[in-house]
């Protein structure tokens, strides 16, 4: 997807991995989040309607993601330390149906993959740097070696997926039904066929 020229320098990539957040913190923070609404909260949450099925998406994916041999071969074949900063919030659909495989993918690479998510709306800087089409659409995955050079960017979904909502879009029609009917059939392969080269750029 395209990006503007306004790439961060290695200083900035160093703040935004120190101050962002593992996985294991987004999902508690998105638990306690839904409990409080389940519980009546009167704080105003924007998107609140969206946090329960995107944790009980993110759940799933954890309970059901097998990761692919070509995935597992490209986790092995790491050289040295890739660092994902992933760019997220967490009403977005999108990022549901993601985070949880990107986590499995962590977990694989025993230590040679460090994830850490900072919350687009509070990190416009950043986000705008990695654009989609002019848009501010996530969840996007910046990739960075030992150097914090960038070595790919995969996002905001995949491919196909992403055909999809650019075809509703461009008729006026909502996207939001087709889109999470492909995910479910999907279960993760584009995704991780495409997760496999990004990885692969790392190698290279």
């Amino acid at each position: 997807m395209n990006t503007t020229a306004l790439t961060p320098t290695h200083l900035e990539f160093k703040d935004y991995l120190e101050k962002g957040i593992d996985f294991n913190t987004y999902m508690t923070t998105l638990t306690e989040t839904v409990d409080k609404l389940k519980n009546g909260t009167t704080e105003e949450i924007e998107h609140a309607q969206y946090f329960p099925i995107n944790l009980q998406r993110m759940k799933r994916g954890l309970k059901t993601t097998v990761l692919s041999p070509e995935l597992q071969k490209a986790v092995k074949d790491l050289g040295s330390r890739v660092y994902w900063l992933v760019i997220t919030e967490q009403w977005c659909g999108d990022a549901a149906q993601s985070l949880a495989l990107l986590h499995r993918i962590t977990e694989a690479a025993e230590g040679r993959i460090e994830m850490k998510m900072v919350f687009r709306d509070e990190n416009p800087e950043l986000m705008d740097a990695f654009l989609t089409n002019g848009s501010r659409s996530i969840p996007k995955v910046i990739q960075l070696n030992e150097d914090l050079n960038v070595t790919g960017v995969w996002g905001p979904r995949p491919q196909p997926a992403h055909d999809i909502v650019m075809d509703k879009l461009a008729k006026g029609e909502s996207y939001n039904d087709d889109l999470h009917k492909w995910y479910a059939v999907d279960k993760g392969v584009h995704m991780q066929n495409e997760l496999t080269g990004l990885l692969r750029s790392a190698i290279s």
